[in-house]
């Protein structure tokens, strides 16, 4: 009888242990997953804005690790941007992210030769191809499907995270915000875009701190009239407000539109940080039937062209680049000059464009020259791209011509980058 009871009271105890884990939502006769630690606590999209990643291995029929003196790393830096490094090369590109599944997009690298045998491009190929993600405290799985013409079953991306797993996210979306001017550029409400009169006079700069407050000051131009205001973010970085607000008096030309946006400043909620870092849209606080919001864009210098000469290639061959950026955003010929166009990753005062060519003829019908670009400056390979234009001249060119054929000639200039052909357009000399 003893005995009985007994039993019965285990089972009872047993019984309420069972419902008591389902009232928590844990399911007690759940076992983790090998290779999937912590499955009961698996971070959702919202945790993994913010992260750094370091990369461990590709899970396939095999598994290849990096070798440990490689580093290739990947940061969140937020629903829609991720970058890092791999190897001896930066890299960006677009995500999609939802809870399970993940969609990279418009990945731009650098092109440096890292070595034989290096992983870093079967990396970034692996990347684009990432199909669906888990992810716990210490461990980020990105599951890739191969190219069609590949065949196989594609495999795994194996992370394990960086700074102890305390990165929140904040400190890295506070550094794409620091000392970047910002100009509005358009009030969004319910899907609706409206540019106001004035927009362009609207200017806000913020200069959060780094001391785990979460907090930092505001300077900002509401048309004639300058202003300051104190400003704090959330635990997660997703949202900022703005506090003792201080404004001049000033009957400005474009009032309606300068009232207009310190008022929004009172009133905000969350923030997204886009398009390389120079987008930045603020939503609304105030209850509302429709999505409110503000859109503002970096404020952007215009930028004169500089002018350079084509020079001849070294005996020793075209020089290396010192910036191991470069992608060509335009080219066209005026008559004069070739004009061109580029981007760079990162910002820095000293980036410079040189132009060589070994001035070989081509004998096709318009004969081809080559000229290589070389890049030099300061490396400073953040997540934002930079623009700038310089315009070649084609003196050295035309002498050379001009010996052998009085007339004028038309010729077809290809332009190399890194040792490949990035653009090709036609030149009268």
């Amino acid at each position: 009888m003893r005995r009985r009871l007994f039993l019965m009271g285990c089972v009872l105890i047993l019984g309420a242990a069972v419902q008591s884990c389902r009232e928590t939502g844990v399911n007690p006769w759940d076992k983790p997953k090998d290779g999937d630690p912590n499955t009961t606590d698996q971070l959702t999209k919202e945790q993994l804005v913010g992260t750094h990643w370091q990369f461990q291995r590709f899970e396939t029929a095999t598994t290849v690790s990096l070798p440990t003196e490689d580093f290739i790393d990947l940061r969140f830096e937020g629903l829609n941007r991720i970058g890092g490094k791999a190897i001896c090369n930066v890299y960006g590109g677009e995500v999609e992210l939802q809870n399970g599944s993940i969609n990279v997009s418009n990945i731009i690298s650098t092109e440096a030769y890292c070595g034989d045998d290096k992983l870093d491009q079967e990396y970034v190929q692996a990347l684009n191809k990432a199909q669906s993600w888990t992810a716990t405290a210490n461990e980020l799985r990105i599951k890739y499907v191969p190219e069609v013409s590949a065949g196989g079953s594609g495999g795994v991306l194996v992370f394990k995270r960086l700074n102890g797993g305390n990165d929140n996210g904040l400190e890295l979306k506070l550094k794409q915000l620091e000392s970047k001017q910002y100009t509005l550029h358009s009030f969004v409400n319910g899907g609706i875009e409206e540019v106001p009169v004035g927009a362009q006079s609207c200017l806000l700069m913020l200069m959060p701190n780094y001391n785990g407050t979460g907090k930092g000051i505001a300077n900002f131009l509401a048309d004639c009239n300058k202003g300051y205001a104190d400003i704090s973010f959330n635990n997660d970085g997703t949202a900022i407000k703005f506090s003792n607000i201080s404004i001049g008096p000033e009957q400005c030309e474009h009032k309606a539109t300068a009232d207009r946006f310190v008022e929004f400043l009172r009133h905000t909620d969350k923030f997204e940080i886009s398009d390389y870092g120079t987008t930045l849209t603020i939503w609304s606080s105030l209850p509302s039937l429709v999505e409110s919001k503000i859109v503002l864009k970096v404020a952007t210098d215009i930028v004169e062209p500089y002018f350079i000469e084509i020079q001849e290639t070294p005996s020793t061959g075209v020089p290396a680049n010192t910036y191991p950026m470069f992608y060509l955003n335009g080219l066209a010929f005026d008559g004069k000059y070739i004009n061109v166009k580029y981007k760079y990753g990162g910002q820095t005062n000293d980036y410079r464009v040189s132009a060589y060519s070994a001035f070989e003829i081509g004998k096709s019908d318009p004969p081809l020259i080559i000229v290589d670009l070389v890049t030099d400056g300061t490396n400073n390979p953040i997540s934002s791209l930079t623009e700038g234009e310089v315009n070649i001249g084609l003196d050295a060119l035309r002498k050379r011509v001009l010996i052998a054929s009085p007339g004028k000639t038309k010729f077809r200039v290809q332009l190399r980058w890194d040792g490949k052909p990035i653009g090709e357009v036609e030149v009268i000399v």
